[in-house]
């Protein structure tokens, strides 16, 4: 993990393996969150989804208490605040959907999953993957 001491350094690639990549870095104290959802002004990854709330999702940092303490310092989640819900996949695993407002460990290579809960006619859902470190 890249970066300034104590910086947690995330890719983001949107959509399938050649989608758009996003790099991010979170500091303890500083900037501790992500914002994704439907809304440019709040969000720093935005996702036009008809099923996608204005503010969806949350990537946070997690003390090593809250996460895989095995690792140390501080490590990556992510908070469901949405309306229709958001799953994820780790890496080799099934899909888990997301208790809302709760923090959970987020695996480097997982596939997050928006929104959970889709109408027919709102078609697919919208999927990234989140990778510790640069790719």
């Amino acid at each position: 993990m890249a970066g300034g001491q104590g910086a947690v350094v995330l890719t983001i690639v949107l959509g399938t393996d050649d989608g758009e990549v996003r790099r991010f870095e979170l500091r303890p104290g500083e900037k501790e969150s992500i914002s994704i959802g439907r809304a440019e002004k709040r969000s720093n990854i935005v996702l036009k989804h008809e099923g996608i709330s204005n503010t969806h999702a949350e990537l946070i940092l997690l003390n090593a208490a809250s996460g895989d303490a095995a690792a140390g310092g501080p490590q990556l989640g992510i908070r469901d605040v949405s309306s229709n819900g958001t799953g994820f996949r780790p890496p080799g695993g099934a899909i888990q959907r997301l208790q809302k407002n709760a923090a959970t460990a987020l695996p480097s290579g997982s596939l997050v999953i928006v929104p959970m809960k889709v109408k027919a006619a709102a078609g697919l859902r919208f999927c990234f993957t989140v990778h510790l470190g640069d790719v």
